[in-house]
């Protein structure tokens, strides 16, 4: 049997089998929302999760992502709203009856069994017969590169391998839907970065809805095909990774992904923003009326160090670092806000030296703000 064949063995061994269709929700949440006495925790959300899709919930602490995990997994109960799997509502049912399964970043495996009893127990309690039993788990340990590891237990192995085990556990009883939280936290980022690949590679395999919290930006753009960006427990964007980065709709958005500078003002005939450091060009995009007001926001890779000149956009390097394909440049403006723009490796800079902050006309997002 060629490697490629026994891979497809392997997946259907725990797989329907079918392509998920896109235009189906797995997941939809209506309204819904958490009050602990007069404080909202997560304010009338509304989202879904398609099948075979993979999303992120991103925000800060206290932003209600994980909030909103506890109730989609029946942990605590909503307030008020609606949530339905498959098309059932399931906002009040026990966690048990959810067909969803989750990854804590504690990964809770249970230490006086081994790997093949941690990964077996799902199963075990839905009475799974024995031949079937072992075939799964088999399956559900190769799947997560632990192959040959059902006789050892937790306690010998790494942070990754025993992530990887909690996650097979999950896997081996085909939920409808994983949710995993914060899972990665506890790994260095090198570890991190090898189970973020793994589990796209899961995800990609099986065709299995994922709901992924984290805080961490750079790890949801990698993983995502959405982030619903959360932000005082409503949500503040959902979208793709590139749309966030490219047009965040809210300051808030363009602050919390990716570096940017933040230019506020009133938009004047003529295709300028009036701001306190002087008229700017607005983004070629932008059909504001004038008299907006909002704010022009302009990405690291957008900008550009030009000769020093009197103007609001003149200012001084504060420092410089080497960064691989380019040099990091955080340059201080004459109002001392900072920016940071990247520059060439072969571009001689130092700190205190003059410059001015340039970018073609055009470039950047308009965000209208009330």
């Amino acid at each position: 049997m060629s490697p490629d064949s026994h891979n497809k063995d392997q997946i259907n061994c725990w797989t329907s089998g079918l392509a998920p269709d896109p235009s189906a929700h797995k997941l939809q949440v209506q309204g819904l929302y958490k009050a602990y006495g007069q404080t909202l925790a997560l304010d009338r959300v509304d989202l879904h999760v398609a099948a075979g899709e993979f999303v992120t919930l991103l925000g800060p602490s206290g932003s209600g992502k994980s909030t909103l995990l506890q109730l989609i997994c029946g942990l605590t109960p909503p307030s008020g709203g609606k949530l339905l799997i498959d098309g059932r509502d399931q906002t009040f049912a026990p966690p048990a009856q959810r067909d969803i399964g989750v990854v804590f970043q504690n990964y809770a495996l249970f230490p006086h069994l081994s790997v093949g009893e941690n990964v077996a127990f799902p199963l075990r309690i839905r009475k799974v017969d024995r031949a079937a039993m072992a075939r799964r788990t088999e399956a559900a340990l190769e799947m997560v590169g632990l192959h040959g590891y059902a006789a050892r237990m937790p306690a010998e192995l790494s942070g990754g391998q025993q992530q990887r085990v909690a996650l097979a556990r999950c896997l081996v009883y085909r939920p409808s839907l994983i949710l995993m939280d914060e899972s990665f936290s506890a790994l260095d980022r090198n570890l991190r970065l090898v189970m973020q690949d793994e589990v796209r590679r899961i995800h990609r395999e099986t065709g299995t809805s994922f709901v992924f919290v984290t805080h961490d930006q750079e790890e949801a753009m990698t993983m995502s095909d959405r982030i619903c960006l959360m932000n005082q427990g409503r949500i503040e964007q959902f979208d793709t990774p590139r749309a966030l980065y490219a047009t965040p709709r809210t300051v808030f958005a363009a602050n919390f992904i990716g570096a940017s500078t933040i230019l506020h003002g009133v938009v004047r005939a003529g295709g300028v923003l009036a701001t306190a450091m002087g008229d700017i060009p607005l983004p070629h995009a932008c059909s504001a009326p004038a008299g907006t007001k909002g704010a022009v926001v302009l990405r690291p890779e957008n900008l550009a160090l030009g000769p020093a000149q009197d103007s609001g956009l003149g200012g001084t390097v504060q420092d410089v670092t080497f960064n691989g394909p380019d040099q990091r440049v955080v340059f201080r403006l004459r109002n001392d806000e900072c920016v940071i723009i990247r520059a060439p490796v072969g571009m001689a800079l130092h700190a205190g030296q003059p410059g001015s902050l340039q970018w073609e006309p055009g470039d950047g997002h308009f965000i209208p703000c009330s």
